[in-house]
């Protein structure tokens, strides 16, 4: 029986392979749905399939952030952060030897003040000067170490030395000689010693202190 070429509806299954996917597709008639050919479809569906795996594989512009934040810094990047982190050093380095220095010369001010008032105590209480601070830590008035922060032993007062007789004008003093070693009393009497000079207390003129 002969069906008119009008009428026929042919129903085929082709078989289209890319990459992954495999496809029926309904033909209508001999033309393929306007395409022109069986070639031309499949030329321009593989196209637009082409395109669409680009779409997926490229990404947009957080997916290309994504992949070269991936491969690591440029040498650029390094260099800027290398140079970040040695300004922020040269600004914090100084700043904590600053705050090192003041607290060891807060701990000797401390020190010495709490040595020489004790000195005098023990004077009043024994009428006689003590001769070193391990005599006055020895009576139980001050628990001060002999030695400063920076590890030299602490200076005593020549009225002190002498473990003599107290007197009014006695002017009973101790102190440290800094940072660097080589500060001494300060004569003529000034609160500022400058940097890196001594630190102590005395009866008479009160405290004095470097920087």
């Amino acid at each position: 029986m002969e069906r008119d070429p009008g009428d026929v509806q042919l129903i085929g299954f082709i078989e289209i392979i890319s990459g992954r996917e495999l496809r029926s597709v309904c033909i209508r008639d001999w033309h393929i749905c306007c395409y022109g050919s069986i070639r031309e479809w499949m030329i321009q569906r593989q196209q637009a399939e082409e395109g669409a795996c680009s779409l997926s594989s490229g990404g947009g512009p957080m997916l290309s952030l994504w992949r070269r934040s991936a491969k690591g810094f440029t040498l650029i990047e390094l260099l800027i952060v290398v140079a970040i982190i040695a300004l922020l050093a040269m600004i914090a380095i100084p700043n904590l030897f600053s705050a090192q220095r003041r607290s060891r010369y807060s701990r000797a001010g401390a020190d010495t003040k709490t040595a020489t008032t004790q000195a005098m105590v023990y004077a009043v209480e024994r009428n006689v000067y003590p001769t070193s601070i391990a005599v006055i830590r020895g009576a139980g008035l001050a628990s001060t170490p002999d030695s400063d922060p920076w590890g030299n032993p602490y200076e005593l007062s020549p009225t002190l030395l002498g473990g003599g007789t107290p007197g009014d004008a006695d002017d009973v003093y101790v102190y440290s000689r800094g940072p660097t070693g080589a500060g001494g009393f300060p004569n003529p009497f000034v609160p500022n010693t400058g940097s890196g000079g001594s630190v102590g207390y005395s009866s008479v003129y009160g405290s004095f202190i470097g920087t």
